[in-house]
């Protein structure tokens, strides 16, 4: 199976962490093609059969998306990612595709990751979307709506464009829905996805 595993930190590291060691578990048995359009993180070496897809980099800057190392317009940059995201994503022709975190975060990027996903789907009718939320945590101070406009807006995003959620948490340590008010309208099947 080929899986395109979509992630883009734009502060921290996690959530790039996280989706590295997922992609390189599902390495075990399929073909995999990592993201990277982040700040670089030291990790140690991925398995052979994970490829690599390297964007311009972006992250938070005094508060705003900027585009580091880089000295083009953030809107040039923007439009070379959504060019190399659709492309991999047709060459690519995945069965699955993980994104991790949005709708919950990363609003500032959806252009890009709906552009995945239509192409993803373009590619290959059959392919399954899933939201790889890596915590359950609240929104950000960049995703600024109220909890009824965020919870909404959520829920209309995974009903349009996902097939599933993994939640990656212990749900004897914690639910969903003591972060999230929707879940009882999730329009897709969810999951926990407990480490070792």
């Amino acid at each position: 199976m080929r899986v395109l595993c979509y992630v883009q930190h734009l502060s921290g590291a996690g959530h790039y962490v996280r989706a590295h060691a997922i992609a390189c578990g599902l390495a075990r048995s399929h073909q995999v093609l990592l993201v990277d359009g982040g700040r670089r993180v030291p990790r140690l070496a991925a398995p052979a059969t994970v490829a690599s897809l390297p964007l311009p980099i972006l992250g938070h800057h005094a508060g705003a998306l900027r585009a580091l190392d880089d000295p083009r317009p953030l809107a040039r940059v923007l439009d070379e990612r959504v060019e190399r995201l659709t492309a991999a994503a047709r060459a690519h022709v995945p069965d699955v595709v993980t994104i991790e975190h949005y709708p919950w975060s990363k609003w500032e990027l959806e252009t890009e990751t709906l552009a995945l996903v239509e192409a993803a789907r373009d590619a290959n009718p059959r392919v399954r979307v899933v939201c790889s939320l890596r915590d359950v945590a609240p929104p950000t101070r960049y995703e600024s709506a109220d909890e009824r406009t965020f919870v909404r807006r959520v829920l209309d995003r995974l009903e349009r464009y996902f097939d599933a959620l993994l939640v990656h948490a212990d749900p004897a340590f914690t639910h969903l829905e003591e972060h999230f008010a929707g879940v009882a309208d999730l329009p897709v099947p969810h999951a926990y996805t407990p480490g070792p």
